[in-house]
């Protein structure tokens, strides 16, 4: 558009000095000036000639000066409707099951929780009852103290399930330092459901603890 205009500027430009030069050529007043040939058509190339030289200029300027000044007007490389591509590598989804190794290790972890908690649950139908029984004995009576003995013993029995979930974490922590370091697929996805579960069952025998230890003053 720019282009277009200087061009247009230039035209008009072109086309009054053209008419300036012919009107000063040929309406010199004869009144005041001898008749002699010679001299209009001197006054006529006087006048010419600086006109000449400055609409040269002016082509010039409008030819080279006026372009170069303003920037490109065509379109830029973002402009057109091209998708934009998105850099890195995708993200490679999880595997649908775990390594041989990581899953005899993962199995055995959850079926120690498991087996732990079975043995708790077995034990606590009895441990309920001593505490009930012991809810309004006196502090240090054979009754209280049985309470106390037999919750001991109740809390004894899941000792190897905290201890499995305790090893259950570290090993799903070491496998999120692989995953990050490239040296192995994302299997944490998968140790996570596992670890969920145990977690829910160590969660669920802190609370039942709880619960009869309130009972007998704890």
């Amino acid at each position: 558009m720019l282009s277009r205009k200087s061009g247009q500027l230039c035209d008009q430009w072109w086309f009054v000095n053209a008419f300036c030069a012919v009107f000063a050529a040929n309406s010199a007043p004869s009144g005041l000036l001898p008749i002699r040939t010679s001299k209009p058509k001197r006054i006529a190339m006087k006048i010419m000639l600086p006109l000449v030289m400055s609409t040269s200029l002016i082509l010039a300027g409008c030819a080279g000066g006026i372009e170069g000044e303003f920037p490109s007007l065509a379109k830029r490389p973002f402009e057109d409707n091209a998708p934009i591509e998105e850099g890195g590598a995708a993200t490679p989804s999880a595997p649908q099951s775990l390594s041989a190794d990581l899953q005899n290790k993962v199995s055995a972890l959850e079926s120690r929780v498991r087996r732990a908690d079975s043995e708790f649950q077995s034990l606590l139908p009895a441990t309920r009852n001593r505490a009930s029984s012991a809810s309004d004995a006196a502090q240090s009576s054979a009754g209280w103290v049985d309470a106390h003995i037999q919750l001991s013993r109740l809390d004894r029995t899941r000792a190897d399930a905290v201890a499995a979930l305790s090893e259950l974490d570290k090993l799903v922590i070491n496998q999120l330092d692989d995953e990050l370091t490239g040296k192995s697929p994302r299997y944490s996805e998968l140790m996570k459901v596992v670890l969920d579960r145990a977690s829910a069952i160590v969660g669920r025998q802190n609370n039942q603890i709880d619960a009869i230890g309130k009972i007998i003053g704890m």
